[in-house]
């Protein structure tokens, strides 16, 4: 499930996403200044919060996953 939370993350413009078996240090630098550079990556990242809290955040999505068991 990580990999399609890192992809949903890239698709709202919250991260960049690398290959974890594959990416070299210079690559992860890249990735990293990249994403702390450019104020697009925060505001995407400032988005998901705000929509997180509206649905109503940890004790919501803790709430249903307690009633899919």
């Amino acid at each position: 499930d990580q990999g399609s939370f890192a992809q949903k993350a890239v698709e709202a413009g919250a991260a960049v996403r690398v290959g974890f078996n594959r990416v070299t240090a210079p690559e992860l630098r890249r990735a990293v200044f990249e994403v702390l550079e450019n104020p697009s990556y925060r505001a995407a990242a400032q988005r998901l919060q705000t929509s997180f809290r509206e649905a109503g955040g940890a004790p919501a999505a803790a709430s249903a996953l307690e009633a899919l068991a």
